[in-house]
């Protein structure tokens, strides 16, 4: 049996976005202005790329904080909301 680790967007935009109402993909793609085309949103392909795109912006942020590796990509990811959110302090940032 495989057991791989798994990214996902909600939990990422959570720990990288803290303060948004909703992590939805719809909120999302509005939050960043991601295109898609309305007929292929709740489809398959459609909800895929978007995803996709809403991960980048979240990758792009968390490097922003120092992670750079996917080893702290998952313990950022799993790290309280809270504890991420100091990463982002310019004044006193914390490490995870």
């Amino acid at each position: 049996e495989l057991s791989n680790e798994i990214l996902c967007t909600v939990k990422l935009a959570r720990r990288a976005f803290v303060g948004e109402t909703s992590y939805g993909l719809d909120n999302m793609i509005r939050r960043f202005g991601i295109e898609i085309d309305p007929k292929d949103r709740h489809r398959g392909a459609g909800d895929a790329h978007a995803a996709s795109l809403l991960m980048l912006k979240c990758f792009e942020r968390i490097r922003s904080a120092g992670v750079t590796t996917l080893d702290q990509l998952l313990r950022f990811m799993h790290a309280s909301p809270r504890k991420t959110a100091r990463m982002f302090d310019p004044v006193k940032p914390v490490r995870i």
